[in-house]
């Protein structure tokens, strides 16, 4: 069974398992679904959590957390704009940047079957390039980088259908 195809058939598993995790890890959700999520640096293990409940993080966008409290010393805001903060204070700033994504083949690969397995692996896999991108001087402009990374927010992006929406 193909992987869109398992996801739907157990829909109320699944939604009700994200919603547990966006819950514990202070999610913050971009619109109204579950494709967009996201996480402060400390909460990389939300991705793990994803991949043993059996979603697919397809790829990582980036943002800035601006805090106002913060924002003076870190330079912030870095980015376009994004949604309140529904957990901190302050807001997130969406950062232009070209972000991880599975290659097609895998993905073709994963969307064909389902296997739990693989999504987990690859999920661990995600969660190393988000390290590895948290580590290095990340650069948000043409000419400008951000100070220390201390704003830098992950946003795993879950494959899931679209249509499935928070309450």
């Amino acid at each position: 069974m193909g992987y869109l195809d398992y996801l739907e058939l157990h829909k109320e598993e699944f939604v009700r398992g994200l919603d547990v995790l966006i819950a514990k890890y202070e999610v913050q959700p971009v619109g109204s679904g579950y494709i967009d999520c996201i996480i402060l640096q400390d909460s990389l293990e939300f991705i793990r959590e994803v991949g043993i409940l059996g979603v697919l993080v397809e790829s990582v966008s980036w943002w800035c957390r601006v805090d106002p409290d913060e924002s003076r010393r870190t330079g912030c805001p870095h980015g376009m704009g994004g949604p309140i903060s529904q957990h901190y204070g302050g807001w997130f700033s969406e950062l232009d940047y070209d972000f991880p994504v599975l290659d097609r083949r895998t993905l073709d690969t994963v969307l064909a079957r389902y296997d739990a397995k693989r999504i987990y692996s690859l999920d661990v896999e995600t969660i190393a390039q988000v390290l590895l991108t948290i580590e290095r001087p990340f650069r948000y402009s043409l000419e400008d980088y951000m100070k220390d990374n201390r704003c830098l927010c992950p946003a795993p992006n879950l494959l899931v259908p679209d249509k499935w929406t928070r309450p």
